[in-house]
């Protein structure tokens, strides 16, 4: 059974869908966003900083489904491995690998019309917990 939470306020496109362990958002990139104003010159590519966000609402979103009402703590691994560009509808996926001591463990991916965009291992813990 899938079932969606909302994401006022994170840079994500609509709310974000979860079905059990898993969860997934969606992000177009439409070229009007500030960064493409410069952020190399001559050509507009998505930020890996924003990449990161999305990963991160993502993730946080699929934790307080999980009871877990907490933030990415920890980034173990980011991998920005295509660029991405105004036009990408991005797909971002999170989902739970293992339940830790120390929180949730989860992976992430980040794609573009089925290529593989990015890709990260987050921790995201409850408050006070580290």
């Amino acid at each position: 059974m899938s079932r969606a939470a909302t994401t006022e306020g994170t840079i994500l496109d609509g709310p974000v869908e979860l079905a059990g362990d898993r969860a997934r958002a969606r992000r177009l990139v439409s070229g009007a966003e500030p960064f493409a104003a410069g952020h190399y010159p001559h050509r507009a590519i998505f930020p890996g900083v924003l990449s990161l966000e999305l990963f991160m609402a993502t993730a946080e979103a699929l934790a307080r489904a999980h009871d877990v009402n907490g933030r990415v703590r920890h980034v173990d691994r980011l991998q920005l491995l295509e660029v991405i560009e105004p036009g990408d509808a991005l797909d971002v996926e999170a989902t739970i690998k293992e339940r830790r001591s120390d929180g949730l463990l989860m992976q992430c991916t980040l794609s573009a019309a089925g290529r593989k965009k990015a890709k990260a291992t987050l921790i995201v813990s409850a408050e006070g917990q580290s």
